[in-house]
């Protein structure tokens, strides 16, 4: 089994990390077939990333950072990642969805290169947790 050990920070100063970097990072992660990533965030947890394979055939990796529920710091590293991914992704147009269950979620989507990058926050009442999640698909 191939590993890719990788560092993506989230922050949400532009001075503390550079768009530019979490580009080249999704870059490497869409050319690579890496089973597990392990991905760090600022200022101190990390997250061990996936890969799944879905109908269709299609790969995605999923990564997944925890703060606490409804935090402010939660909202923070999400904008930040949106803004970061902004740099170097084109955005699509999703119509809204229904989640079929209480807690809130945002979703927004990119196309990056043949890949589709997903940035979401998601509310997990029952774990008193909020999440920062990247999605990145591809054919």
């Amino acid at each position: 089994m191939n590993r890719l050990a990788l560092t993506l920070v989230i922050v949400a100063s532009p001075s503390m990390g550079g768009a530019s970097s979490l580009c080249d990072e999704l870059a490497a992660l869409t050319k690579s077939d890496a089973e597990t990533v392990s991905v760090a965030r600022a200022p101190a947890e990390s997250a061990t990333c996936t890969r799944s394979i879905g109908l269709g055939g299609t790969k995605a990796l999923h990564c997944g950072w925890p703060f606490g529920y409804r935090s402010a710091e939660a909202q923070i590293a999400f904008e930040a990642m949106l803004g970061d991914v902004r740099q170097c992704a084109d955005p699509i147009t999703v119509p809204p969805s229904v989640v079929n269950h209480p807690d809130s979620y945002d979703l927004l989507q990119f196309n990056f290169g043949p890949a589709i990058v997903s940035v979401s926050l998601k509310d997990k009442a029952a774990l008193a947790k909020t999440y920062v999640f990247l999605r990145i698909e591809q054919p």
